[in-house]
């Protein structure tokens, strides 16, 4: 069974079913780069290296990875209270891996919390669980006007950090709105949290 439906929150309960979450995307900034400057092997070892600290990030807050996309990834928490310690902290170690990997690229990441429905997609042969919602969209949608380095996030996970987490909740800042312009997205306030000074070492 895909790993999300092992779930403790989801333990003696049926799918498909509603449940508000909080989706996590990561990626790898100039992915495109790395692959067509380095040989097969060095990429895949650079991919697990930075695997790692988003799997390791994300169990220890109490979330876990959906799913691998390519040069990313989407996690899923029960909430912002464990999401958004997760986004920093995720930051920070993939940033101090490069002092050892400068060949790492710089992370970028975004987050919006919704309910969401999750099901099983598939037949008996091949199975997977999806997550369905407007949130995953929106967190999807912001990641690109996350810098290098940078965390997007909506007005719903803002709020929320401001009342848990009020020093991280500051280190976020208004995103312009004409830049959802034309996205669908006009109704979204999304903030962005820049990179360190130093997050180009």
């Amino acid at each position: 069974m895909p790993r999300i439906a092992g779930q403790t929150f989801l333990e003696g309960r049926e799918l498909p079913l509603k449940q508000e979450m909080v989706s996590l995307f990561v990626d790898m900034v100039d992915s495109t780069r790395l692959v067509l400057g380095r040989s097969a092997e060095e990429v895949l070892e650079i991919m697990q290296a930075f695997m790692e600290i988003v799997i390791d990030v994300g169990v220890y807050h109490c979330g876990d990875v959906h799913d691998f996309e390519g040069d990313g990834a989407l996690l899923y928490f029960e909430g912002p209270g464990e999401a958004v310690p997760a986004a920093f902290l995720l930051r920070e170690q993939l940033l101090r891996r490069r002092s050892e990997l400068p060949a790492l690229p710089l992370p970028r990441l975004s987050m919006d919390v919704g309910p969401v429905v999750i099901g099983i997609v598939g037949t008996r042969f091949r199975q997977t669980v999806s997550l369905v919602g407007p949130s995953v969209h929106i967190a999807a949608r912001i990641l690109k006007w996350a810098p290098s380095g940078g965390i997007a996030a909506t007005e719903a996970i803002v709020a929320h950090a401001r009342r848990a987490n009020p020093e991280l909740a500051r280190q976020f800042e208004p995103l312009a709105t004409d830049a959802l312009a034309g996205a669908g997205l006009e109704a979204v306030r999304a903030w962005v949290a820049p990179p360190p000074a130093d997050a180009e070492r």
